[in-house]
């Protein structure tokens, strides 16, 4: 299963799920994450009503009857908190490396994302496999 190993403590995979993200590459101010007005807009984007009870903002993840939604949050470094769940971004970057190293051939038309770090994370896996002695260490 291509999970993250820490997501899929909490994350329940027989759902579909929303996982609305703050992702902080230096400092932040935890009382600054996952305001309410941005919070409300994600599940909206995802296509979901934003629920009655307030309390659906301020805990790590809620049901929504037709889905789950979680808060992550991905740092270098990120405080623990009853409002969200915690990742490393250094343990994604790893992640997504091995996930891409794990398949011999990929094929870009049909592996192409839209993200530029994806994207160059499958290019640095591809040409790790082209020559070995240039890959990343």
């Amino acid at each position: 299963m291509d999970w993250h190993p820490q997501l899929r403590e909490f994350v329940n995979l027989n759902r579909p799920a929303v996982m609305i993200c703050e992702v902080k590459t230096g400092g932040y101010n935890r009382k600054a994450l996952f305001p309410d007005d941005r919070h409300e807009y994600a599940i909206q984007r995802a296509g979901l009503p934003v629920p009655a009870d307030p309390e659906w903002s301020r805990s790590r993840s809620f049901d929504h009857g037709s889905c789950v939604s979680y808060n992550l949050l991905v740092a270098h470094e990120p405080a623990a908190s009853p409002r969200w769940h915690t990742i490393r971004i250094e343990d994604c970057v790893s992640f997504l490396r091995d996930r891409c190293a794990k398949y011999p051939e990929q094929f870009r038309d049909r592996v192409y994302f839209n993200s530029a770090l994806i994207q160059f994370l499958a290019f640095e896996s591809d040409l790790a496999r082209r020559k070995p002695e240039s890959a990343p260490r």
